[in-house]
């Protein structure tokens, strides 16, 4: 898949708002990615941005901006020294708000303003992040949350792997609203009552409260505890109520948290 043209179709619609298909071209890989789209804005969100905008877009958007490119990962090469990566890595994220971080692990450890929706369509790609390290395959997919990360290459064929990238300006970044609750329960297959549970105890109810306030029985509101400790993978309500705060941004992991009631 690296080593051909990307070919990309894009739609419009004319006065009579009939559709038609009003581009159908091929990308060209420039040096490790190919990028097919990008939006200024909502307002942009349908003109047809100039090839010279594409060409030279740096890696990540613009302020408000979104962008959907194809990334090409080589094999590591196991003679490169530390250095020449390190070298490298400066050019790439020169002239972008990408910010390197810690970069003893990897040389190409970094950070951007985005919210990243990643699926690897060709090879083995290795996502590397400050604790942990996952061996992702075709059709794996990342959700990347304006986290610290880097790819490696530990095989010995050409990855490839797709990117939506939305800055956060467009994402939001503010309080935990209604889109943060919903992406919580999609996470963990929370129910809507589950989900009213954790979202209640977080706010220092009791089994009891929760009980009278939705009307049903202290059994019932004990049945969803449990199915909160099982989904979230923890063993007490505290860990329910930290789970569910570190999700929705209110703490981070190593705040102290009272017990709650119930």
């Amino acid at each position: 898949m690296a080593d051909r043209k990307f070919r990309r179709i894009v739609t419009a619609a004319d006065e009579h708002g009939k559709s038609r298909v009003l581009r159908d071209s091929h990308i060209l890989p420039s040096d490790f990615r190919a990028v097919h789209w990008f939006t200024r804005r909502n307002a942009d969100a349908l003109r047809d941005p100039p090839h010279q905008e594409i060409a030279g877009l740096p890696l990540a958007p613009p302020r408000g901006a979104t962008t959907f490119q194809f990334i090409i990962v080589p094999p590591d090469r196991p003679h490169v020294t530390r250095e020449q990566l390190d070298a490298y890595y400066a050019t790439v994220f020169d002239g972008t708000d990408t910010v390197r971080v810690d970069t003893h692990r990897h040389p190409g450890m970094h950070r951007t303003d985005t919210i990243d929706y990643i699926t690897v369509l060709q090879g083995e790609l290795t996502l590397i992040l400050s604790d942990d390290e996952v061996v992702l395959k075709p059709f794996d997919t990342v959700i990347q949350r304006h986290t610290a990360h880097a790819w490696a290459n530990r095989g010995d064929m050409t990855a490839v792997f797709v990117a939506m990238t939305v800055d956060l300006a467009l994402a939001g970044t503010g309080q935990a609203g209604e889109a943060d609750r919903l992406e919580f329960a999609a996470l963990y297959g929370l129910t809507p009552s589950e989900l009213a549970v954790a979202l209640a105890l977080t706010g220092g109810a009791s089994l009891q409260d929760i009980a009278a306030e939705r009307g049903v029985t202290i059994n019932t509101v004990r049945t969803h505890a449990a199915r909160l400790r099982e989904k979230l993978g923890v063993h007490s309500q505290a860990d329910i109520v930290r789970t569910t705060l570190v999700f929705l941004g209110a703490v981070t992991k190593d705040s102290e948290m009272p017990h709650p009631n119930g």
